[in-house]
C-alpha cells in the first residue's frame, strides 16, 4: 500500500533541497563581498598610513633642517645646552 502523501512528500523534499542550494549561494555571495569589503577598507587604511608616514617623515626633515640652522647659528649654546642635557641625564640614570 503506498501512501497518499508520497508524491507530496518527494515535492516537498526536492522544493527543500532546491531551498537550501539557494541558501547555500547566498551564504557564499555574502561571505566574498564581505571578503572584498574588509579588503578594501584594508586597502585603504595601507594608503591612510603610507600618507601618514610620508607627511610625518617630511616633518621630520624639515625640523632637521631648522635644528641643524639653529646649531649653524649659535654653536655655543647648541654646545652648552648639549652639555646640560647630558649632565641631567647623567643625575636622572645615577639615581636609578
Amino acid at each position: 500500500m503506498a501512501d497518499s502523501n508520497t508524491p507530496n512528500t518527494n515535492a516537498d523534499i526536492d522544493k527543500l533541497k532546491t531551498d537550501l542550494q539557494s541558501v547555500r549561494e547566498d551564504i557564499a555571495k555574502l561571505a566574498h563581498s564581505v571578503g572584498d569589503q574588509a579588503q578594501n577598507r584594508a586597502r585603504a587604511g595601507a594608503d591612510n598610513l603610507r600618507q601618514a608616514a610620508g607627511s610625518a617623515g617630511e616633518e621630520l626633515q624639515a625640523a632637521s633642517q631648522r635644528m641643524e640652522g639653529q646649531i649653524a647659528s649659535h654653536p655655543y649654546a647648541s654646545v652648552g645646552a648639549a652639555f646640560g642635557v647630558g649632565l641631567l641625564l647623567g643625575m636622572a640614570l645615577e639615581r636609578r
